[in-house]
């Protein structure tokens, strides 16, 4: 069911990007060699016998399964039947793989009691048990959750390809701190997970992969960290001021419908990423610049969560590209312990800085062995060949 939604999905991608591929396949005088790839792959399908240890593999695995192996030699073999090229064909697949595990969750949380055996794959027992002491399912929270991973899915820019298809971690130094080796940046970013009292900022021009970092990180708290953290991604462009951070974020309702719930009632700590500083609308009628008002806001909030949960429930984390053009050269020097009492940033708050580099000869490689894979073969050579 969860492939089927996927696959679903992902066509409905393509018809809307109106690919040249759909049109070839709406010829109807196609060979018998066409379809003997399809026949094949159903036929294989229906001699698997899968047992129990596999069935388990299908859960825990999802898309580096064996099952669904066998699903998508059946899906490629499709997409080629309805005029995709093979490489094409592949990463639709590939993107739906990407997706698959937001969609098994979406299925579990749509059908909780008939998959009460499943839930243990997509932490929905945790969260029941850790969070809700009436266990009552929070379906618009594990939605949430469902759709930060189906968002892989994804046409990069168009392509056929996603994002997770060339992605490389970045790495990155700290603004402050004097060392010799850059750190990974997701192990930078789980680190500060366990400095909740902190507000961790990462800087970068445009471009330099902030936007991605955050997708691809919540994505990861989503489905390996959860119930332990929830993530929540929030684009700094759409976002418009209010006199609090809470009235702030309630400019992206359609975005979060409860979102003012989860971060009201401590039911469980959130990472709360937030993109893009520097796309910050001004406040009408007011000098003071939106990146401060919007620090403000968030040293408050933290403040009062403490103060009423007795533990800091909610870490966050800012992009940005440069900070120094937000603060002065002075408050700078903060941005990796307390900030001064002469400091306009906002009080009793520590913070901490990274700033992203460019990739290293090892990173570039890995790129473009990314890069090769989601192009055809003679693309690929002709590279070589160049």
């Amino acid at each position: 069911m969860a492939y089927l939604k996927g696959f679903r999905d992902v066509l409905k991608q393509e018809q809307w990007l109106n690919r040249l591929w759909i049109k070839r396949g709406s010829i109807k005088h196609k060979t018998s060699e066409v379809y003997e790839p399809l026949h094949d792959a159903l036929l294989k399908l229906k001699q698997y016998d899968l047992n129990e240890e596999e069935a388990e593999d299908s859960l825990s695995l999802v898309e580096r399964s064996s099952l669904i192996k066998h699903f998508d030699d059946i899906a490629i073999a499709w997409l080629m039947v309805y005029g995709a090229e093979l490489k094409q064909a592949q990463l639709i697949v590939r993107r739906l793989n990407h997706s698959l595990w937001g969609y098994l969750l979406e299925v579990v949380i749509q059908n909780p009691l008939s998959f009460v055996q499943l839930q243990s794959f997509v932490a929905l027992n945790q969260s029941l048990t850790q969070q809700e002491s009436d266990g009552i399912l929070d379906r618009d929270r594990e939605q949430y959750r469902a759709n930060l991973v189906k968002s892989l899915n994804e046409p990069f820019r168009g392509e056929y390809f996603a994002l997770k298809d060339l992605y490389v971690k970045p790495s990155a130094m700290p603004i402050v701190e004097e060392t010799e080796n850059p750190y990974d940046l997701h192990d930078w970013a789980k680190a500060q997970l366990e400095l909740p009292h902190s507000i961790s900022f990462i800087e970068g021009p445009s471009g330099s992969g902030k936007s991605a970092f955050c997708k691809i990180f919540a994505t990861y708290v989503s489905r390996c960290l959860y119930p332990d953290w929830m993530p929540v991604v929030v684009n700094l462009q759409r976002l418009t001021l209010g006199k609090n951070l809470i009235h702030s974020l309630e400019s992206l309702t359609e975005q979060f419908p409860p979102l003012q719930e989860w971060l009201t009632q401590g039911k469980m700590r959130c990472v709360i990423l937030l993109d893009g500083l520097d796309n910050l609308r001004p406040l009408p009628h007011n000098h003071q610049h939106p990146a401060l008002i919007l620090l403000q806001q968030i040293t408050q909030f933290l403040e009062n969560s403490y103060l009423e949960h007795k533990v800091q429930k909610y870490k966050v984390i800012v992009t940005g590209n440069n900070f120094t053009s937000l603060f002065r050269p002075y408050e700078r020097q903060n941005l990796n312990r307390q900030p001064s009492r002469h400091s306009s940033l906002p009080m009793l708050m520590e913070t901490h800085g990274i700033r992203l580099l460019a990739f290293d000869k090892p990173q570039i490689r890995k790129w473009f062995q990314k890069w090769l894979l989601i192009q055809s073969k003679p693309i690929s050579q002709a590279y070589f060949s160049f």
